[in-house]
């Protein structure tokens, strides 16, 4: 049974990450993160960001696009289609094995598409970029707008969060009261981050 490999899942987050013109630290550590949780070796991660860098050519709204297999350019998709087959290694285009979605289960096209929200939320704005290609894939992969929405909701709590954490360490000193203040915010977005596990695998049940 195809379906997406880790290897195109990485590509797929990393030319997300590229659609806004500029890949912040905070989305590298984040997509730092994802390849552990994937299994995904350094040398292959490494690899992924490699072969992505060799179309920084394309301009934002093509590689927006080239993400969603409707770029107006015969020549761009060309172009990606074979670079991107080459790079997988085999007859399975990197279009194809998101084409088959149908053997993934809801929670993991699901998760796809809360990774991608969190890269789009690490640096602060989740551009409209960003935004178009979520939603290119939630309509795709006919996740529920329900769990879409509610997915948008934790990512901007989570936002609030952080930022009410730099407030807190730009304010107070060092000391007793602002880590027992920056402990309730861990405490917070770790729950946030628990509701989305819950809610995730509940839709393998």
């Amino acid at each position: 049974m195809i379906g997406i490999s880790k290897k195109n899942e990485g590509m797929l987050y990393y030319f997300y990450m590229m659609s806004d013109g500029e890949i912040t630290h905070n989305e590298e550590k984040l997509f730092e993160k994802i390849c552990v949780e994937l299994g995904i070796a350094e040398s292959e991660k490494q690899e992924i960001i490699s072969s992505c860098n060799d179309i920084l050519d394309f301009n934002r709204a093509s590689i927006e696009n080239v993400l969603c297999g409707k770029s107006k350019s015969k020549k761009v998709m060309e172009i990606a289609e074979g670079f991107l087959s080459a790079f997988n290694g085999s007859s399975d285009s990197f279009y194809n094995s998101f084409e088959t979605y149908e053997h993934e289960s809801e929670d993991k096209l699901t998760s796809i598409i809360w990774n991608m929200i969190n890269l789009g939320y690490a640096d602060e704005h989740f551009t409209d970029e960003e935004k178009r290609i979520v939603k290119h894939f939630v309509k795709k992969w006919n996740i529920k707008e329900e769990i879409y929405f509610e997915l948008i909701d934790i990512a901007d709590t989570m936002l609030a969060l952080e930022k009410q954490r730099e407030w807190l360490l730009s304010t107070y000193a060092k000391g007793k009261k602002r880590n027992e203040k920056e402990k309730k915010i861990d405490k917070a977005t770790n729950e946030l981050l628990s509701d989305v596990k819950i809610t995730i695998k509940e839709l393998s049940m």
